[in-house]
């Protein structure tokens, strides 16, 4: 097989439906005519931004000045040369990503149609190229046309008020406008494209499924497809190479018939070394290499990653709590540690590999074991699912079908889904990383709460998708992982605490009392079996504000602030501030960002160390959402820019591989410690009160072993005769000692976090530096250091506590020169 990559210089032209017909384009391309340079992978609002046509889109208020892009023709044009013995028995075209609608031709003739962002499409090109020079032209334009003239009523009564063409429109559905997203309706060859050659034989596809045996042996199963170009048959010789700590080989002969035909090659493998998710272990992987060849020749070969495992969902009874809602790996149940993902920029097109591995490298060391792919969103980039292969962080992947009603009366649409899942499927069960398919985000919860209140129609329009064709899809393509139908899904009440998945969205968004909407040590109450969302609202820093706010809006009352905030802010924000600090109208800009930011973070922590506590009631925490689609304020822990908000050292911090945590109950105080690895963690717990006011401390110690995979209740106090005075001057806290070194700490104060309750006086502390490392030393309750560094110097720890006599190194990565920059601030200064 031979490649000639399309990927690079295009030729773009745009004009209104139609003209570029009436002006010859597929025949003749753009040439003659004004063009703009494109670049392929890439997006049409790129080219015309690079072209000095629009302003940054995702700047102040400029997406509203971009809406005409989508009622435009799209218009790309690329001569190929094609050198001599390049062309084969087969010639194809393959699209990686056409966004949204396409027609496409070469040297002037049709070769096809495509209407579909999501998933990948190739064109038979093997009587219409000849060596030398060729002509491309593709035509795009952003999908919405084709939803022209078809029923929307019907599908209406659910969703955010947006767009009603959407659901007929396979494309990011976050692109039509969202809570957290711009309407910004995206078109372009948005992912790689090339011609491939192909002589006789075609390595169609490679399917591996792994069962773990006894005596620790794996089994791997081989399921090959492959397609025969000629009218005789074509004996070839099949092989298979596994390369990790040890090498793997199988051969197999076989006689493939004319077309498509499927051919197994099985492996056993004695001693594996599996894929695990982090914490539970290493996320071995094996180089993978499969190979056609007939007389000695290559015909076609493919190369990937891989990794040995199994997956599987536990559902068990729990009494008067319900059921479990657990995943598996190799055996071993696992506590699902992360976020939801949402696609990591507006113009997907520009999210390059670096910025996924910046994003998944964060991520990892932030302890996640976790992403969720919304379906409002797309199938990432293949280096997406690669990272989290790499970095041992499982996908739970849902189907693109987000918060609507759709057709799935009309039988066309529901033939595209089926080819949708399919090609999607075939592209991601590979990946040791997928856990689990889902069928979409929210649709039947909001079906039922539409139902409660008498406004929905009887049937749940999708239904047939989500109950019947994908999940035949998943158990004839991928029947290793679990399908579940929705998220949240499970008993009558779709997001119910009993069944199933939930997404916890009663504080902040559902619930009418503004006060309790802000509560959030109400969290406590929540008994789900796993949580998939739930989040807080906060802006990102100032520098990060500065990059999307002209400098006469850099304020909470201007247009484009209002633009770039949430609509479900709902004031909460402003009635956060007022319950936990002081009124938002009494606060300079950075007093506002930085107690909101401190806000979500606290919030965040006291969600996720509840329902750590709870393993394996609840058995995962996944909060909404990772990072941002443009620069907003949002739900994020890591913003647009890749800045870091204070919840995101929070969130590494409460998702730590053995926890400390504190819960209260009355007069009553547990010491937790919770333990996500498979091996027991014997060390030394201290726990106790410290008085913030005067900086005394009345420790306890206790040795102990921590179990593996589990989580415990460790210690108790009964403070109602311990503490003299006023709850304002005190805190508990524990930390978790091995070897001599604290693996995780953690504080309570018993007034709560509220900055009007506490007493708190000025810090007393001191700080040196030396070659990269910060150490401090606290002679009092130090609360919130702030170590502002510069954009390239990484942090191991911030925005944490000290306690009285407490001593902390915290290492600094990043060039020597910026260390220059770096200071230091606490709260209670």
């Amino acid at each position: 097989m031979k490649t000639i990559t399309l990927n690079g210089t295009w030729q773009l032209c745009y004009c209104n439906p139609g003209e570029g017909e009436t002006l010859g384009w597929p025949a003749n391309g753009s040439q003659g005519h004004n063009f703009i340079v494109a670049q392929v992978p890439g997006d049409v609002h790129l080219d015309l931004l690079a072209a000095g046509l629009i302003e940054e889109p995702l700047y102040s208020r400029n997406a509203l000045d971009c809406q005409w892009v989508a009622e435009k023709d799209w218009w790309y044009s690329r001569q190929v040369v094609v050198p001599p013995g390049f062309i084969g028995d087969r010639l194809e075209l393959h699209c990686a990503g056409l966004d949204t609608t396409a027609d496409l031709w070469v040297n002037g003739r049709p070769i096809g149609h495509h209407d579909n962002m999501f998933v990948p499409c190739r064109f038979d090109l093997t009587d219409l190229l000849h060596e030398g020079l060729n002509l491309i032209v593709i035509r795009l334009d952003a999908g919405t046309r084709a939803a022209q003239g078809k029923e929307v009523a019907r599908y209406s009564q659910m969703g955010p008020s947006m767009d009603l063409r959407r659901m007929w429109v396979r494309k990011a559905q976050f692109s039509f406008q969202w809570d957290w997203a711009p309407r910004l309706l995206t078109c372009g060859i948005w992912r790689g494209i090339e011609i491939k050659s192909y002589d006789r034989v075609a390595l169609r596809d490679v399917c591996l499924r792994t069962s773990l045996q006894p005596g620790g042996r794996a089994h791997l199963l081989s399921l090959l497809e492959l397609e025969n170009f000629t009218p005789e048959i074509q004996p070839v010789k099949l092989k298979i190479g596994l390369t990790g700590q040890t090498a793997h080989v199988n051969e197999l002969h076989a006689v493939l018939q004319p077309d498509l035909q499927a051919v197994t090659i099985e492996l056993d493998i004695p001693d594996p070394a599996l894929w695990w998710p982090a914490p539970l272990g290493q996320p071995n992987l094996y180089d993978v290499q499969v190979d056609v060849a007939a007389d000695e020749v290559t015909l076609d070969q493919t190369c990937f990653r891989y990794g040995l495992r199994e997956v599987s969902l536990v559902r068990e009874p729990l009494g008067a709590e319900g059921e479990s809602f657990t995943l598996a790996v190799n055996g071993q149940k696992v506590f699902c540690k992360g976020a939801d993902w949402v696609p990591a920029d507006s113009l997907m097109g520009r999210v390059t590999p670096a910025k996924y591995r910046e994003l998944v490298r964060l991520a990892a060391e932030a302890n996640f074991n976790m992403f969720r792919i919304w379906g409002g969103g797309i199938y990432e980039d293949p280096c997406f699912y690669d990272l989290c292969d790499e970095f041992g962080i499982l996908v739970w992947q849902d189907f693109l079908y987000a918060c609507a009603y759709y057709p799935d009366d009309d039988p066309g649409f529901v033939s595209e889904a089926r080819r949708e899942a399919e090609l999607a499927v075939r592209q991601l069960r590979n990946h040791p990383c997928l856990a689990l398919w889902c069928g979409n985000n929210e649709n039947q919860w909001m079906h039922y709460q539409q139902k409660q209140q008498g406004q929905a129609p009887e049937q749940l329009y999708g239904e047939v998708l989500y109950d019947q064709v994908l999940p035949e899809v998943c158990a004839r393509l991928d029947p290793t992982h679990p399908y579940w139908p929705s998220s949240p899904w499970g008993g009558e009440d779709p997001n119910s605490e009993g069944l199933g998945d939930r997404h916890h969205w009663y504080i902040n968004i559902l619930n009418p009392d503004p006060e309790t909407r802000v509560d959030y040590e109400t969290y406590a109450d929540d008994r789900g079996k796993f949580i998939s969302e739930f989040g807080v609202l906060a802006p990102p820093a100032r520098e990060s504000l500065e990059k999307f706010l002209p400098p006469g809006e850099l304020r909470r009352d201007s247009q484009a602030w209002a633009f770039h905030n949430n609509e479900f802010e709902k004031g909460n924000i402003q009635l956060a501030l007022q319950k936990y600090w002081k009124p938002a109208d009494q606060l300079s800009l950075a007093e506002y960002v930085l107690w909101a930011q401190l806000i979500q973070a606290e919030a965040l922590k006291f969600a996720l160390e509840h329902w750590r506590r709870r393993k394996f009631n609840t058995s995962g925490a996944l909060f909404w959402m990772y990072s941002d689609c443009w620069g907003a304020v949002g739900w994020t822990v890591v913003d647009y820019y890749l800045r870091l908000k204070p919840s995101y050292y929070f969130v590494r911090r409460a998702f730590e591989p053995v926890l400390a945590s504190i819960s209260r109950d009355g007069d009553r105080v547990l010491f937790w410690l919770t333990n996500d690895t498979l091996r027991k963690v014997p060390g030394r717990l201290e726990y106790g009160l410290v008085n913030l006011h005067t900086s005394k401390m009345q420790p306890q110690t206790i040795k102990m072993a921590v179990p593996p995979n589990a989580s415990i209740p460790a210690a108790e106090l009964d403070i109602s005769n311990l503490i003299p005075g006023s709850q304002s001057d005190w805190a508990v806290y524990s930390r978790y000692l091995v070897d001599g070194q604290v693996i995780s700490r953690n504080r309570l104060f018993l007034a709560g976090f509220n900055y009007n309750k506490l007493r708190i006086p000025p810090a007393r502390y001191s700080w040196e530096w030396a070659g990269g490392q910060l150490t401090f030393m606290a002679d009092s309750f130090v609360w919130q250091v702030q170590i502002k560094a510069p954009t390239g110097i990484a942090v191991d720890d911030n925005y944490f506590d000290l306690l009285p006599g407490e001593e902390r190194l915290i290492h600094l990565r990043g060039p020597a020169e910026l260390f220059d920059r770096v200071s230091v601030d606490v709260l209670n200064k």
